[in-house]
């Protein structure tokens, strides 16, 4: 086991002397293999140099043979495309009936829409149509404040405010008219009611701030969504009463009625005083607009007498001018006279 140990360590100790002598060795030989490499050099070029004619004048040589070749094979190859056409043409021919047929046998079949029973068909439409109304009172109600916020009007403030509310509460009764159904809570993207929240969004930001024109605007743009509201519950307790679903009528017919009452607390506020007022509001903005206009005129007028004022006393320097020249000349001619 000693000697086991030993052995490589002697090893290492012969290697690590030998080193210097190898470095030693190679330093020695790098010049002469240098000097080799240099002195074939000139050689190397001087036979790359007298090759390179020979094979230039092969190549020209070989050219026309190439040439000729080509030239012979064209034909025959030109025939033998001429000749495979025809049996291309066949089998492909032969082969298209086939690959129709398997491409229709692949093609996936069109799904076909099964519309069921006719009591089925009003089913889904009535439950569609829960869909897309339980959308649009989730997003009204994010929507609603956001109008609120941009109103004036105090009155105008506090009606949204509790129809936010309402709001919210209804949605939760059509929670519970899925359950009647035995349907989970699902929204289905409302685009009508989309539309309305946008164009509300745009008569916010089209109209001034603190303005009664856009309170005018936010009660025209819920009034809309009102009316859109009672269209939808109205028609959905006419469907639930013939469905015989009269629980679900009923619950439906309690939101259609606080839809009904909104639409007419907006009428009131907007006849009452905001629409006045925003008539008052433009009135009073046509009056500023005239006095501008009024003060411009008498700024033009002003301008016109300064004008003339001006070009009045050029007209009398100019007057004063051709006097003071008769008058030199008057005295120029009793000199000429006096001089005779």
């Amino acid at each position: 086991m000693a000697k086991a140990k030993k052995q490589p360590a002697k090893k290492a100790a012969a290697k690590k002397a030998a080193a210097p002598k190898k470095a030693a060795a190679k330093k020695a030989v790098a010049p002469k293999k240098a000097a080799a490499k240099k002195a074939a050099a000139p050689k190397k070029a001087a036979a790359k140099k007298a090759v390179a004619p020979k094979k230039a004048a092969a190549k020209k040589a070989a050219a026309p043979k190439k040439a000729a070749a080509k030239k012979a094979v064209a034909p025959k190859k030109a025939a033998a495309k001429k000749a495979a056409a025809p049996k291309k043409a066949a089998a492909k021919k032969a082969s298209a009936p086939k690959k129709a047929a398997a491409k229709k046998a692949v093609a996936p079949k069109k799904a076909v829409v099964k519309f069921g029973t006719e009591s089925e068909q009003l089913d889904k439409f009535f439950h569609d149509s829960l869909k897309d109304i339980y959308w649009a009172e989730k997003n009204l109600a994010k929507a609603l404040p956001k109008l609120q916020k941009a109103a004036t009007s105090q009155e105008l403030k506090d009606a949204i405010s509790e129809h936010t509310q309402q709001t919210i509460d209804q949605a939760s009764r059509l929670e519970e008219v899925f359950t009647l159904l035995g349907k989970k809570p699902q929204a289905q993207k409302c685009d009508a009611m989309e539309g309305l929240i946008k164009e509300a969004q745009t008569i916010v930001e089209e109209t001034q701030k603190g303005s009664n024109t856009r309170d005018a605007g936010i009660i025209v743009a819920a009034q809309k969504v009102e009316h859109y509201e009672i269209a939808t519950y109205g028609s959905l307790v006419q469907l639930a009463k013939v469905m015989g679903q009269d629980e679900i009528a009923a619950i439906l017919g309690e939101i259609l009625e606080e839809e009904k009452t909104t639409d007419v607390l907006l009428t009131e506020i907007a006849e009452g005083s905001i629409n006045w007022q925003a008539k008052s509001e433009s009135s009073a903005a046509g009056s500023d607009d005239e006095d501008d206009e009024d003060e411009d005129d008498d700024d033009e007028l002003d301008e016109v007498e300064e004008l003339d004022e001006a070009d009045i006393e050029e007209d009398d320097d100019d007057d004063d001018d051709v006097e003071d020249d008769d008058e030199e000349d008057d005295d120029d001619d009793e000199e000429e006279d006096d001089e005779k």
